[in-house]
């Protein structure tokens, strides 16, 4: 937890001390720590682009791993994993990264 730490007035009088005063704020919450293929589940029944985002996010060293090299290709391997999350059909393309894999390949040959 981050320490917040103000100075508070003691006493009623205007004149008084200034004292410390440490207020503890939480952290945000963050998303719950899941598997590509049930985030895309959860994308796909609620459209969260949040979600989308972590996708991308969990999935972006595959485009370093695809052989993208500079911010050109980087880009282009980006948009071709963020169309594979778009368009994927576990009945029809198997694992998520399986086909992230082949789309962003495509994309960079």
């Amino acid at each position: 937890m981050d320490l917040d730490v103000g100075l508070k007035r003691r006493g009623a009088s205007t004149d008084a001390a200034l004292v410390p005063m440490t207020v503890l704020t939480p952290p945000p919450t963050p998303l719950p720590a899941t598997t590509p293929m049930a985030l895309w589940h959860e994308y796909h029944r609620t459209g969260d682009a949040r979600l989308r985002d972590r996708l991308v996010f969990t999935l972006a060293p595959l485009v370093r791993h695809a052989g993208a090299i500079g911010d050109a290709e980087a880009g282009t391997g980006l948009q071709a994993l963020v169309e594979a999350i778009e368009d994927f059909s576990p009945q029809r393309d198997g694992q998520l990264e399986r086909h992230a894999w082949r789309r962003i390949r495509a994309a960079l040959a």
